[in-house]
């Protein structure tokens, strides 16, 4: 009993110094509901994080003001939101479902396999751009595009049933067309 009463009064110390840390000694400050950030990019001005399922939380570097980007006010494909990136001034998404989303004069455009031709518009995770190209790296390929349209379509392990290209990143020779990139099965992948 002696040590039972022991036990019970210190699960409840621990139970209530623990809920008081977490409430007083920090200074985080929850940005929407969803708890994972997939990306993180900025301008001049904006810090922009995306997220699974929360859209993109725009933040004002100067003033601190937040803004969500998501389906329901600003029109959004897909509030799952795997990676966020800028390129001439436009917000370049990619997502789970709707291919990548481009962001210009304040409309979202969707590019699908309907209209570039993607094999799929389902769990895009990477986008970068080298001058006119773009790369968007996705389930089990990684696509080449110019002007909006796949000119070439690479496999990365055509032996998995689900690897996926999560980044993207070009090296100093990149004038020599050196590219690498890492599957989410940690898989190098060189072109």
């Amino acid at each position: 009993m002696k040590y039972g009463l022991s036990i019970a009064l210190a699960l409840l110390w621990f139970a209530f110094s623990t809920s008081y840390a977490q409430t007083h000694l920090t200074d985080w400050k929850n940005l929407n509901s969803k708890s994972t950030i997939t990306c993180i990019t900025h301008n001049t001005d904006y810090l922009y994080a995306s997220t699974m399922g929360g859209g993109i939380v725009q933040i004002n570097k100067r003033t601190g003001e937040q803004h969500c980007i998501d389906h329901a006010q600003d029109g959004l494909p897909d509030n799952y939101v795997l990676s966020v990136t800028l390129h001439n001034n436009e917000l370049w998404t990619t997502n789970r479902f709707y291919g990548i989303s481009q962001r210009a004069n304040n409309r979202w455009f969707s590019h699908t396999s309907a209209n570039t031709g993607f094999r799929t518009n389902q769990w895009f995770h990477s986008i970068a751009f080298d001058g006119n190209t773009t790369w968007v790296g996705g389930l089990l390929a990684l696509y080449e595009m110019r002007d909006g349209k796949v000119v070439n379509t690479y496999d990365v392990n055509p032996l998995s049933n689900h690897c996926i290209v999560t980044a993207i990143a070009f090296d100093q020779t990149n004038n020599y067309g050196s590219r690498s990139m890492t599957t989410d099965e940690n898989t190098p992948f060189a072109r």
